[in-house]
């Protein structure tokens, strides 16, 4: 098991794999963690990228709710490395952005979900990763800054320079496919709380140019697709 199981239990309904040997039963932690990576190794088995990307990054958040901060930024990690089919993506991101420059961008080379997905993963890593010195938390900050310029390469319409960004205002990102909804995993609120984590530690790491396309995905984001832009 990851996680020992904890105290931390649900109601689980009639016919659900339980702990408990009563009629009712609870799911446990351990075994919720168990059936995502019993869930994980079939989708690597299968070649399901995404689903494997979100699975950890699920689970990741199931980890981290238990208090098992390390373990839930080693599962948000692979998340990560799910994303763009590499280990160890985020200290080799700029690798991987030189790698992509050919097709395009990392947006041409990797699509709209898996930037969207590895920004999510980068925003928990940041703002609730372990840390053992501050170049990894910039490393994590500057790719999340690097995937949300990235983002913009959708349309020629956006400026390809994170210097380019303060004084614009996006009204759209990709003019033909949706960013929310639907058939996309993304979350409004992943998606802006790791703008909001990546701007937030390079604006105090002294990196406040990279920050721009954060800022502004942040503020489409609210604007655009959010019930209460605040």
């Amino acid at each position: 098991a990851v996680l020992p199981n904890a105290d931390s239990v649900r109601p689980a309904t009639a016919g659900s794999d339980t702990d408990g040997d009563d009629g009712r039963g609870v799911v446990t932690a351990g075994a919720a963690l168990r059936a995502y990576a019993v869930a994980a190794e079939l989708c690597r088995a299968k070649g399901e990228r995404g689903l494997l990307a979100d699975c950890l990054l699920e689970a990741g958040e199931l980890a981290f709710g238990l208090g098992s901060v390390g373990r839930a930024a080693e599962l948000w990690g692979e998340s990560l490395d799910a994303c763009f089919f590499a280990l160890g993506a985020a200290d080799a991101w700029e690798s991987l952005c030189t790698a992509a420059a050919p097709s395009g961008g990392m947006l041409q080379a990797h699509g709209w979900q898996a930037c969207g997905r590895g920004l999510s993963a980068l925003g928990r890593l940041v703002a609730h990763g372990l840390h053992a010195d501050g170049r990894a938390h910039t490393v994590h900050a500057r790719f999340g800054g690097a995937l949300a310029l990235a983002l913009f390469g959708g349309s020629v319409q956006h400026p390809q320079r994170a210097a380019d960004f303060p004084s614009y205002v996006p009204t759209e990102l990709l003019p033909s496919e949706p960013l929310f909804g639907g058939a996309s995993p993304l979350r409004e609120v992943a998606v802006l709380g790791a703008c909001a984590a990546c701007a937030h530690a390079l604006v105090l790491g002294g990196r406040a140019v990279e920050a721009m396309p954060l800022i502004a995905l942040y503020e489409h984001v609210a604007s655009h697709h959010c019930a209460d832009p605040r």
